[in-house]
C-alpha cells in the first residue's frame, strides 16, 4: 500500500491529475482512447471476417495489421498505467475494474490464438477448423464489449457499474448462443467432422 500511496502522491501523478495542460490528463486519456480504438478495431475486423463478413476478402493477408493492433495495445496499456496511478485505491475498490481486466485478458488470449492458428503458422497452411475459429471470434467480440462497458461505467455508482457490466456479459452470452443456434439452423457453422478446410 505504501508504494501505491507514493505513486498517487508523486509529483508526476499530481501534475497529470491537476494540471490544465493538454499534455497532462487530457493527453493520457486521449492516448488511452486511441490505443483502444486501434486494438479493438483491428481485432474486430479479424473477427467479423472470420464470422463471414466480406467473405470474398482473403483473411491471411490481414496478418500485416497485427503490428498496428499490438502498437495500439501497448499505447493503451502504458496510458492505462498512468491513469491507474492517478487514483489506484479507487480502481482497486471497483468490482468492474477486475471485470474489465479479466475481459481484456480473455480478449488478448483469443486474439493471440487467432493470430497463431488462423492467420499464420502450420494451421493456416493446412486449414483451420472454421467452427473453432468462429468461436474465438465471438469470444473476442464479447470480451471487448464487456471490457469497454466495464471501463466506461467506472465513473458511476457501484450499483450502476454492476448492473451495466452484468448486462454486457449477458448480452455477450446471448449473442454467442444465438450465433451457435443460427449457425446450425441455416448452415453457417461448418460440419465438425472431416471439414477442416481453410477459411483464409
Amino acid at each position: 500500500m505504501g508504494i501505491l500511496e507514493s505513486l498517487e502522491s508523486s509529483g508526476f501523478a499530481v501534475w497529470v491529475r491537476e494540471s490544465p495542460s493538454l499534455l497532462a490528463y487530457q493527453l493520457y486519456i486521449t492516448l488511452h482512447t486511441i490505443g483502444l480504438a486501434m486494438v479493438v478495431g483491428v481485432s474486430s475486423a479479424f473477427s467479423f471476417r472470420i464470422l463471414g463478413v466480406a467473405s470474398d476478402m482473403p483473411l491471411a493477408p490481414m496478418e500485416r495489421y497485427l503490428r498496428f493492433m499490438w502498437l495500439g495495445f501497448w499505447i493503451n496499456a502504458l496510458s492505462g498505467v498512468v491513469l491507474f496511478v492517478l487514483e489506484p485505491f479507487k480502481f482497486l475498490t471497483l468490482p468492474v475494474f477486475y471485470i474489465k481486466m479479466l475481459a481484456v485478458a480473455v480478449a488478448v488470449i483469443a486474439v493471440r490464438k487467432i493470430a497463431a492458428q488462423v492467420l499464420r503458422g502450420p494451421a493456416a497452411v493446412r486449414g483451420f477448423e472454421p467452427a473453432a475459429a468462429k468461436t474465438l471470434a465471438v469470444v473476442v467480440m464479447a470480451s471487448w464489449a464487456v471490457a469497454i462497458v466495464a471501463g466506461r461505467v467506472g465513473a458511476y455508482s457501484t450499483y450502476i457499474q454492476l448492473q451495466a457490466t452484468a448486462a454486457a456479459i449477458v448480452t455477450g452470452v446471448i449473442l454467442a448462443i444465438g450465433w451457435a443456434v443460427l449457425g446450425r439452423r441455416v448452415g453457417l457453422a461448418e460440419p465438425k467432422a472431416g471439414s477442416a478446410r481453410s477459411i483464409a
